[in-house]
């Protein structure tokens, strides 16, 4: 089979492409991508595609602006569109203070999603191949990664799609020898200050000499990485879908059984809805810690872990907002705690923890749910206790004792706790219709016991 057929059968295997899709080709001018270019030409027929070509001059060299050029030449001998970019990276990270190589493939990325958008195209092909793969896992290993930082390079994801990653770099040069494709030479390639460059001239010699496919090891390796990726991602995503309580500013859970899937929930947590790949040392950091009652580690900017006993919590570093709401009958939702409050006629036994039962004519109203305050007590039959020893005592979670909504009167005196305890009856004795309030679900999980109840008329 050759080059063209193998291409054809792994854009269909992979599904990299439908029919009438169009297809932004990003193309530098190096002999990686204008083989890409002109192997997708002559497939883009077979495949029913279109292409057009997006080419971004970075400003880094000199004979930028002819490679650009040059680019837009040839593009136009096969008959495909092309939209030509600028981006002085240089500038950029003189104003950024980044990584030239970062601020470039940032940008580069950036140019190619424009492109896709404007011409209306589905598909982003990239050049990347089997050397490039071996490349990135040797570049996350010796930066320090986890068995799922080997999941890259996936023939496809999102929209971006690469192509050519079943071929090695010497098949591809081979086609473009044979094919007589232009192509110009980057220097900077050659330059071995650059990882990467350091990575392709320097150790993959020497890995070769262990074992001259070890560019096919690379790609089974993470063929099946990617496999065990995917599968954890369903589990992790369940997990938190049955065990994660997400709030405004934080996301609660209880502590599952296995530390590898905390790892993946905090990770998955704070890259998806904190903006950042958290650091492996500032979650081990926090795991080492888990023989204290609470423990809590900042990772990066105000965004933190916190244990304390059996919760976890993850989430940014906020001054929790005082709350005062009055009190009326109907279900209340505060803080995750979902609360249920009625009138009846009859005195009911209740759970003094998840419920409570008042006398209405000797209570102080009007009554209303506010936060912890600093020095708050609570009347209890053995006298009077501070609310946070008692909620020490249940072992409510740090970062959740100033958000539970504490019942108190019109004097502000603490009638009930949900989830910890109610205040003490000769405080509020009497006769007379009762005030039932019902905590039906706290952030932890929904609470078994509990009554309900219709309002009588």
């Amino acid at each position: 089979m050759d080059f063209e057929e193998r291409l054809f059968d792994f854009m269909k295997k992979e599904d990299l492409v439908s029919s009438g899709d169009k297809v932004v080709v990003a193309v530098s001018g190096g002999i990686d991508s204008m083989s890409l270019l002109f192997a997708l030409n002559r497939v883009a027929s077979l495949l029913r595609i279109s292409l057009h070509v997006a080419h971004l001059d970075h400003m880094i060299r000199p004979e930028s602006s002819e490679e650009a050029e040059f680019v837009r030449n040839f593009s136009k001998s096969l008959g495909i569109p092309v939209t030509l970019g600028r981006r002085n990276i240089p500038d950029i990270c003189k104003k950024t203070k980044g990584n030239l190589e970062e601020v470039a493939r940032k940008e580069r990325y950036a140019f190619l999603e424009e492109v896709c958008k404007k011409v209306n195209a589905r598909r982003i092909a990239l050049a990347h191949h089997k050397n490039d793969l071996l490349e990135t896992v040797i570049h996350r290993v010796i930066r320090g990664t986890g068995p799922l930082g080997l999941s890259c390079m996936r023939p496809s994801r999102g929209i971006f799609i690469r192509p050519f990653l079943i071929f090695t770099r010497e098949e591809i040069e081979e086609y473009a020898r044979k094919n007589e494709i232009p192509y110009v030479e980057d220097k900077s390639n050659y330059d071995v200050k650059y990882t990467r460059n350091f990575i392709r001239h320097k150790i993959v010699p020497l890995l070769k000499n262990l074992n001259p496919s070890v560019e096919e090891s690379a790609y089974r390796l993470v063929r099946i990485t990617n496999l065990l990726e995917d599968f954890l991602n369903k589990e992790i995503e369940l997990f938190m879908r049955k065990n994660v309580h997400e709030e405004e500013d934080i996301f609660v859970m209880r502590r599952p059984e296995s530390t590898f899937v905390l790892l993946e929930v905090m990770r998955k947590i704070v890259h998806e809805f904190f903006g950042k790949i958290p650091e492996f040392e500032k979650l081990w950091e926090f795991l080492e810690g888990f023989d204290k009652p609470s423990h809590r580690v900042n990772i990066f900017g105000n965004v933190f872990l916190e244990k304390s006993y059996d919760m976890i919590a993850v989430g940014r570093t906020l001054n929790v907002k005082n709350f005062r709401e009055r009190l009326k009958e109907g279900f209340y939702n505060v803080n995750g705690f979902k609360m249920r409050v009625i009138i009846s006629e009859e005195r009911r036994n209740v759970d003094r923890k998840i419920s409570a039962i008042f006398n209405l004519k000797d209570l102080n109203e009007p009554l209303f749910f506010r936060n912890r305050k600093d020095g708050d007590k609570i009347f209890l039959e053995k006298g009077f206790v501070k609310v946070k020893d008692l909620m020490i005592e249940e072992r409510i979670p740090t970062f959740y004792r100033r958000r539970v909504p504490i019942l108190v009167d019109s004097k502000d005196r603490v009638l009930w706790i949900p989830g910890v305890c109610q205040a003490h009856t000769k405080m509020v004795g009497g006769k007379g219709g009762y005030l039932i309030l019902e905590l039906i679900r706290w952030p932890f999980g929904y609470l078994k016991g509990g009554f309900s109840f219709e309002r009588k008329t």
